[in-house]
């Protein structure tokens, strides 16, 4: 009769499926006043009491008064604490509870149970349907009771087992699962699974495993700490009347150390004998307080250890000292925490080369994971500098002078540096001299090469100038600075007077001849004055370029401007000796001459002649010579030397003008015979027996004149009395000078041309171009000549005349247009 009993506790459960609970559709769209919500089921076990709670909430715009009630009750089942009556204020809620009660004899199984409201404002119910289960009493215990603990290591995969017993008189299907806040792993190790449940059946008094797995996360960041970790809980619940059993345990992880590089510097790049320091950041990624062990170890550029090089903190190879800073190994770090260590080079002093090191750290306790890093440094070589000059007087040199200039170099780059000095242009009136020795400058530091001597040729001429260019460069030749030297050229003024004649004529006159001389090296103008002891009548005879102030008769100061370097020119003056004085005496004259360029220069000439007084005077009536015919000749011969060349160019200025107006007076004979032709246009026209008689043969031979006879001698006579004397041949013509006249009659030739062309085009602008004269019509054509001389040898003397080849000639035009007609082009 028991196993009947068992069975049907088994079997009543399951043909009551759970219920949800909820307000009815009908009864809320006709009351949307309130809302109900109530619990889906309710378990009751024989002779126990279990509360069920329901919600209410006002939701209209008033409050209202609310009255629950229960209908439906089953016989097996008691409530209590309905009906009831409350109040609600707008847009509350609240929560009531009533009682139920199963009796000691009432049969498992579930009904349903009707809870209905009703409002003030609204007599229509408001129904919920509630399950009510009447369950057999479950009993699950786990083998375990409070919350466990478990150590476990980071980055592993733990297993937890803990063992549950049925107590109850009934079979239980049991449905495991398991809550935690953490986002670890976890899974089921048993036969029945389905997502995250388990599922198994135990009879009474059976003993079972339940078995978890749980992937244990690797510590990152120290976190999470030592003796920290999630809690799980593993949830049991009964099929017989829903009720819950769980165990919690906790999972703590076990001490975890390690170290990580974060971050590194780039490599050195360091300076010939410089020394540098790159950081190196390191962390404690363990999660309990811990220290680092530091070390590094020289490498080659493959990345493979160097022989007889061990793990240290300090090391040297090949000149260059690598050293760890602030890389105490007794300091603790908690988890998560950084420093930072250096790693300090020192290069040798050499241009080039580089160095590898592996740095290596590993927490206290964790040799297992070792962190390792490769830096190095490189020799880098910058050459650099900044030159400056300083000069003094080169912009002001004179012929044959010389000026020096420095050149001062400042080491910029980073390692000591050799420089040099090269030449590159200068100007062709200075000679350079540049040294030839470099020298050596450190690093930030400055040094002057030897003095630069700069000298001004001889015949360097004023006012010229340039640059010298001057490169600075390192030692391979390589260019570091080009530094250009102004020069320029002084003027120097040097005035000489040569060849000084003074003379004393027949007149009393003192007559001054002498060359000046422009000794100087720039084209130089003069200032020429003339002064005298004695007031007495003096003046110059200026040169024909020279300025000479306007109304004055006998000048005494006169300019020229523009003479050329060593040119000469002659100056000329007189002087009348005094002849009222009373007593013997001296008079001086001092020919004074000043540079138009520097005034204040100024070159003296002096002369002197003597003079008698009254006294001393021979009387009027002595014998003297009338003509000085002597002193003639010489006074001629020196105006002919000092004027052939302008007496030359006027000549040839002369036969030049003379060819060219007998060249004019050809051509005017010319245009009257064609004028006269063109003006027989009334007469009849000619017939042509008459003009073919005209070439007929005459049989009389022509008379010929016979000759003046002429004497010689009177020959002579007639040719002397017309040319004159015959004149001794004067000196060649300075090739200046004749220039000088080719120029002057070029100018006036061009001129001459100029105003011609300008008459002739003025008079075409007014009149027009000439028409024709109408008689031009009646002229034969005649064919052109290509001979450069015409033949007229009517008796055929010189034999038969070579046949040319005809040529037409071009008809003369009918008709001219009009001025307005033409353009420049047809003129």
């Amino acid at each position: 009769m028991s196993r009947w009993i068992v069975l049907a506790l088994f079997i009543i459960p399951s043909l009551f499926p759970m219920a949800i609970a909820s307000v009815e559709s009908q009864a809320r769209e006709s009351n949307e006043i309130m809302s109900l919500h109530t619990p889906s089921e309710v378990i009751v076990h024989r002779g126990e009491m279990s509360e069920v709670f329901f919600t209410t909430h006002n939701i209209a715009d008033s409050v209202q008064t609310f009255t629950a009630n229960i209908e439906n009750v089953s016989s097996g089942l008691s409530i209590t604490g309905l009906p009831l009556n409350y109040t609600l204020v707008e847009n509350h809620l609240q929560q009531l509870k009533f009682n139920v009660t199963a009796s000691g004899s009432s049969e498992y199984g579930s009904t349903f149970i009707t809870l209905n409201i009703t409002t003030d404002m609204d007599s229509s119910f408001v129904v919920s349907q509630i399950l009510i289960t009447i369950a057999p009493q479950s009993n699950l215990t786990f083998g375990v009771s409070g919350i466990s603990t478990f150590t476990v290591e980071a980055g592993s995969r733990t297993s937890v087992a803990v063992n549950i017993t049925n107590n109850a008189i009934l079979n239980d299907n049991i449905t495991y699962d398991i809550y935690s806040t953490s986002t670890f792993n976890w899974g089921w190790t048993m036969n029945e699974t389905s997502g995250n449940n388990a599922f198994e059946t135990l009879v009474p008094g059976q003993l079972s495993y339940v078995f978890v797995w749980i992937d244990i996360p690797e510590v990152i960041d120290g976190a999470p700490l030592q003796g920290q970790g999630p809690q799980f809980t593993l949830k049991a619940v009964s099929g017989l009347d829903r009720a819950l059993s769980q165990w919690s345990f906790n999972l703590i992880y076990d001490s975890f150390r390690n170290a990580s590089i974060d971050f590194a510097e780039p490599d050195l790049e360091l300076a010939p004998g410089e020394d540098g320091r790159l950081e190196i950041t390191l962390r404690n990624t363990g999660n309990v307080d811990n220290r680092m062990n530091l070390t590094m170890q020289a490498i080659d550029e493959n990345g493979d250890t160097l022989n007889g090089f061990a793990k240290s903190d300090r090391f040297e190879n090949d000149g260059w000292t690598v050293a760890l800073f602030n890389g105490l190994e007794d300091q603790f770090l908690a988890p998560n925490q950084s420093r930072t260590i250096e790693i300090g080079f020192q290069s040798p002093v050499q241009y080039s080369g580089s160095i590898n090191v592996r740095f290596f750290v590993f927490a206290l306790g964790a040799y297992e994971r070792t962190y390792s890093i490769d830096v190095g440094a490189t020799i880098v070589r910058e050459r650099a500098g900044e030159a400056s000059l300083s000069t003094a007087g080169c912009y002001d040199l004179l012929p044959l002078q010389s000026c020096n200039s420095t050149i001062e170099v400042t080491n910029t780059g980073n390692a000591i540096d050799y420089y040099s000095l090269e030449l590159l242009s200068a100007p062709a009136f200075v000679d350079v001299s540049v040294p030839s020795t470099g020298i050596e400058i450190a690093n930030s530091f400055s040094d002057q090469f030897p003095d630069i001597t700069i000298t001004a040729s001889n015949d360097s001429i004023a006012f010229e100038n340039g640059n010298v260019s001057i490169a600075v460069n390192f030692l391979n030749s390589e260019q570091l600075q080009i530094i250009n030297i102004p020069v320029k050229i002084s003027p120097v003024i040097n005035w000489s007077f040569e060849n000084v004649s003074e003379e004393i004529d027949s007149k009393g006159r003192l007559s001054i001849v002498m060359t000046l001389r422009n000794e100087g090296n720039a084209f130089d103008g003069l200032i020429v004055q003339l002064q005298s002891s004695h007031s007495t009548e003096m003046a110059f005879i200026p040169p024909f370029i020279a300025i000479v102030e306007e109304g004055v008769e006998h000048p005494r100061s006169f300019e020229i401007d523009d003479i050329p370097i060593g040119a000469n020119f002659t100056l000329r003056a007189w002087v009348e000796i005094p002849v009222d004085q009373q007593a013997n005496g001296t008079i001086w004259i001092n020919t004074t001459v000043r540079s138009k360029f520097s005034p204040e220069i100024e070159f003296i000439h002096t002369s002197s002649a003597d003079y008698k007084g009254i006294p001393w005077q021979p009387a009027a009536g002595e014998d003297e010579p009338l003509i000085d015919f002597a002193q003639i000749m010489s006074t001629t011969w020196l105006v002919l030397k000092a004027w052939s060349f302008v007496i030359l160019a006027i000549f040839v200025s002369s036969m030049l003008l003379l060819k060219a107006n007998t060249d004019r007076i050809t051509r005017k004979a010319e245009e009257a015979i064609k004028s006269e032709l063109y003006a027989q246009k009334n007469k009849a026209p000619e017939q042509v027996d008459d003009w073919m008689g005209k070439f007929s043969q005459r049989s009389q031979q022509p008379e010929i004149e016979s000759a003046l006879h002429v004497q010689k001698e009177h020959f002579e006579q007639a040719f002397t009395s017309r040319a004159g004397v015959s004149q001794p041949a004067t000196q060649p013509m300075e090739p200046s000078l004749r220039d000088a006249a080719a120029t002057v009659l070029e100018v006036h030739d061009t001129a001459n041309v100029k105003m011609g062309a300008d008459e002739l085009l003025g008079t075409i602008e007014q009149h027009g171009i000439a028409i024709p004269h109408q008689a031009n019509e009646s002229l034969e054509v005649k064919s052109n000549e290509t001979d450069m001389t015409t033949r007229h040898d009517p008796q055929q003397i010189l034999g038969e005349p070579p046949v040319a080849e005809s040529v037409s000639s071009v008809p003369l035009p009918k008709s001219i247009p009009s001025a307005p007609d033409l353009d420049d082009l047809d003129i």
